[in-house]
């Protein structure tokens, strides 16, 4: 925001220079960017930030720059003349506050036989020394007063307004306006307008309407100030991508002391400078004001900054910034002004008595004690997992705990039974859910319908089950991810089971759960080093049956893993071991065997895995599977890719065609394979 020098100063019982300024506002909040000189004045580019909409005017860094530099703030009165001094009002303006909800307050002043000219020399270089156009004398003026009170004001031509009150209601659905600055806009029943009994004058908050702009044929002008609901402002405002110098502080709140102030500032500059007549002031609705009754402990304030502040400093300060402080002993009561929409809190107040006092008087310590929690494997396993996935290209989401009953029964096992909340008012998505993979169907079939087809999604959180033989529902941990098909999310698990677990291998048994099709699932097994307890079973991963595919509306096949997460967090390894990276490079050799339909790839793995040793297989990985002719019926080709290294040295091909001899003639004999050549 640009603050011109001499604007401020005369708010201020103390002189001002820009340097001190610029040292003044940085130190207390208010980062000031540059400096320009714009001959007439010197203009700081002040960074306001968005919770402190009171600063967005010339009064309001006045009133800081008062207390920081121990002067007084000095608020001359508007000056606009008694009522009963004016001329008889002839003007039947009325208000219809429709929308009072987004609009508490509306008033208006109506000024006849203006006379619309350029503006004299001091207002046109005070506006655009503020990086504003000069446009005439009326706009300037609402301009001009709006940079010094932060209240946002618009004037209209009187006479181009149909006969009948002035509405502020809300548009009708379709109904559009023009701006001011051509732009024509299609409006929604949330956009607030002022209109007469005819047409839109003006989109509430943000911009005027060209139909009633202010031209150099207008005599009687219609001067609006307002309160409006700083969401709906801020709403418009996004949706049709409009911003201006009133939408800005509207959507951050006015002060509602300035809503009359300013329009009465403005009325009578209006009159001064057009040679007018103020005739009609009308207002509707009530103002609000918003204060609150907060006590402040200087004990308080010790403990958290480290360093105790003099009574009288802190009654001063808070005098300055309005706060209305009363003191009793150590505790003070303040009042909050109308302007401080973001003081609610005693540490608000603390933090207010730092900002100004100065933080240079806070002592810096060369130590800072920071109590160091012991690690967490648990959680340290589950950022490992978040970690993993994520590379690889899964989205983690949060889904809802409850589901319908359909749902849960597809994945519900035959032995347990369905967990159903006691609410009437909830009639839908009132079971707890057994399982993770309700809710990340339900986001796959959204992603689906959005166009996204293969939406790789994880989620670890709980789920909650009750066999039959119990009478106490159980809550479990879980991680389940969906992907494309079974060698993907095995690849997953796989990865993930390598990035945890160290030195563990996975195992995939056929079996069939609830949710899953036959003969395409099993159990993952999860197989510790050599010399270790017994392989941990984790989980099921595998293709989705199809009742789950027809039951989300799915267009394409679906595979899923669920784990149990404690198993699966229970073999984290926190610390990792590192291997030198190989020297010399690996030979790879492809080889396609032709087996049983009834063989299996663990059973491939495990015989390969018996074969390596005295042989330089370091690898084994697989590649796919064709079942087609001129492969019978019942078997089916596998093919795999083979790495043999020697740490040692380069091999050389007649002792990897050694190996591969061995490794067929052991396929041959361990699992009735048949080279396919």
């Amino acid at each position: 925001m640009l603050i011109a020098i001499n604007l401020i100063q005369p708010y201020i019982d103390k002189p001002l220079t820009a340097p001190w300024v610029q040292h003044a506002l940085t130190h207390s909040g208010f980062v000031v960017e540059h400096i320009h000189n714009t001959g007439s004045t010197q203009v700081l580019d002040v960074e306001v930030t968005s919770n402190r909409p009171d600063c967005q005017s010339h009064i309001g860094i006045a009133r800081e720059l008062a207390v920081l530099s121990g002067g007084t703030l000095q608020i001359p009165p508007a000056g606009i003349a008694p009522a009963a001094t004016r001329p008889q009002v002839t003007d039947a303006l009325t208000i219809d506050l429709a929308a009072d909800d987004r609009c508490p307050y509306y008033s208006a002043t109506v000024i006849k036989n203006v006379k619309v000219a350029p503006s004299p020399d001091w207002l046109a270089g005070a506006v655009e020394s503020l990086g504003l156009r000069s446009v005439n004398n009326v706009v300037d003026v609402t301009n001009y007063v709006l940079m010094l009170t932060g209240q946002p004001l618009h004037a209209f031509d009187r006479d181009r307004l149909h006969p009948g009150p002035v509405v502020i209601r809300t548009a009708a659905d379709g109904e559009t306006m023009r701006l001011i600055n051509g732009q024509v806009v299609r409006l929604s029943a949330q956009d607030l307008l002022i209109a007469d009994a005819s047409q839109p004058l003006a989109l509430a908050g943000i911009m005027g309407g060209l139909e009633s702009e202010i031209t150099p044929a207008t005599t009687h002008v219609l001067l609006e100030s307002a309160q409006f609901e700083p969401t709906g402002i801020a709403r418009t405002s996004r949706r049709l991508n409009i911003a201006s110098d009133s939408s800005r502080r509207f959507e951050r709140g006015i002060d509602p002391a300035m809503v009359i102030y300013a329009r009465q500032l403005a009325a009578q500059m209006i009159a001064d400078l057009g040679g007018g007549i103020i005739e009609t002031e009308i207002d509707r609705g009530t103002l609000n004001k918003v204060r609150h009754e907060i006590q402040l402990r200087l004990e308080r304030f010790n403990r958290l900054v480290g360093v105790s502040i003099d009574l009288d400093a802190a009654m001063n300060i808070l005098r300055g910034l309005e706060f209305a402080p009363r003191h009793h002993g150590s505790h003070i009561t303040c009042t909050t002004p109308s302007f401080r929409f973001d003081i609610s809190r005693e540490v608000d107040l603390i933090e207010e008595l730092v900002r100004i006092w100065g933080y240079e008087n806070v002592p810096a310590h060369q130590t800072v004690a920071h109590v160091m929690p012991p690690p967490d494997d648990v959680l340290d396993a589950r950022r490992a997992a978040r970690r993993l996935l994520a590379g690889a290209g899964w989205f983690e989401t949060v889904s809802f705990t409850f589901v319908d009953p359909p749902e849960a029964e597809l994945f519900l096992p035959s032995d347990a039974k369905i967990l159903k909340v006691q609410d009437a008012v909830r009639k839908a998505n009132n079971v707890l859910r057994p399982s993770l993979l309700p809710g990340l169907l339900a986001t796959v079939r959204h992603n689906q319908n959005m166009g996204e087809k293969h939406a790789r999604l994880f989620e670890i959180a709980a789920v909650f089950s009750q066999s039959n033989a119990t009478t106490k529902p159980v809550e479990a941990q879980r991680l389940a991810m969906t992907g494309t098909d079974v060698s993907d999310v095995t690849g997953a698990v796989d990865l993930l089971i390598a990035g945890i677990a160290a030195g563990c291998k996975l195992e995939i048994v056929p079996m069939t759960a609830p949710g899953f099709a036959p003969g395409a699932s099993g159990k993952v097994l999860v197989h510790h080093p050599v010399g270790h307890s017994a392989p941990v079973e984790i989980g099921t991963v595998g293709q989705l049956g199809s009742r789950v595919i027809e039951h989300y509306d799915l267009r394409h096949k679906l595979a899923a893993a669920e784990l149990d997460w404690p198993a699966l967090a229970s073999l984290f390894t926190p610390i990792k071991r590192a291997e030198a990276l190989p020297r010399f490079p690996a030979v790879r050799r492809d080889l396609s065997i032709i087996v049983a339909e009834a063989v299996r790839w663990s059973d491939i793995q495990k015989l390969l895995q018996q074969t390596a040793g005295g042989s330089w297989l370091e690898e084994v990985q697989f590649v796919g599977v064709y079942r087609g002719k001129p492969i019978e019926a019942d078997k089916k080709s596998v093919t795999m890719e083979l790495v043999f290294r020697d740490v040692k040295g380069s091999l050389e091909s007649a002792q990897v065609d050694a190996d591969m001899q061995r490794i067929i003639t052991a396929l041959e004999t361990g699992v009735g394979g048949e080279l396919r050549r």
